[in-house]
């Protein structure tokens, strides 16, 4: 029997504690609104109790589902890889081209399974991305914006064609290359200017390839724009996107 139960029986199986002088009317209408609001009370407190059991148990089973999932992806990633290498076995500058992009895209997709998903900020995600071709390689400023997951997708498979590019072609193909990245706040709206110095002399080239293609469709789910420019003393581009709700620090 509950405290409330307790109490109404109280009340309606034993009159003789009301027929008391020293309890007036009054009092006995403003006990019947404590017990109703008592037990409307406890009532709310064990329907609460029950929903975060169940929230904490749903909660749960989603970390296990996630990290099922990652494990699944990694298997499936270290899959493709073998499939791809064999199937581009004479030419394994296209297979490493081919997984890189995969590889970076899972990458991206870690971010959206994970059960606590991480916010990148835009630097961290620019330094990650030149990271296996040295750290002094890249001279990054601008203010601290943390990316959210599905913006942070599409900006790491941009991010991966740039250094590409700038690595077979541009700056990272020279030890003495560099990119300098600078970013800004323009209202709702990221600027990113990546300016490759230190390079071979470039021009501009005579086809479009599938990383052009690429790098479009990032720049389209980003509700961006791109500027580039093929200079001889090096590659330029500007990269305008609105981010999808990502955290801002100031």
């Amino acid at each position: 029997m509950t405290i409330a139960s307790a109490i109404i029986v109280r009340l309606f199986f034993v009159p003789s504690y009301f027929h008391s002088s020293s309890h007036s009317y009054g009092e006995l209408i403003d006990f019947v609104i404590y017990l109703v609001s008592a037990a409307l009370t406890i009532s709310f407190a064990h329907y609460c109790r029950v929903v975060l059991k169940r929230l904490h148990k749903r909660n749960l089973t989603n970390e296990i589902l996630a990290k099922e999932l990652q494990h699944r992806s990694k298997n499936v990633c270290a899959a493709i890889d073998v499939i791809v290498r064999k199937s581009l076995a004479d030419a394994p500058e296209r297979a490493n081209k081919v997984f890189g992009r995969i590889k970076a895209m899972m990458h991206a997709n870690e971010l959206l399974t994970a059960s606590q998903p991480q916010l990148l900020t835009l630097k961290q995600l620019l330094l990650e991305a030149v990271a296996p071709y040295g750290e002094d390689r890249l001279q990054a400023f601008g203010p601290e914006i943390p990316l959210d997951p599905d913006s942070a997708r599409h900006l790491i498979l941009l991010v991966h064609e740039l250094v590409t590019n700038a690595v077979k072609y541009g700056s990272l193909s020279r030890l003495s290359g560099r990119i300098l990245a600078d970013w800004r706040e323009d209202g709702d709206v990221i600027v990113l200017a990546w300016k490759e110095i230190g390079g071979p002399r470039i021009e501009s080239p005579q086809r479009v390839g599938f990383g052009s293609h690429l790098i479009a469709a990032c720049i389209k789910a980003l509700s961006g724009s791109m500027q580039q420019k093929f200079a001889p003393e090096g590659f330029f581009c500007s990269v305008a996107f609105k981010p999808n709700g990502g955290a801002r620090t100031n």
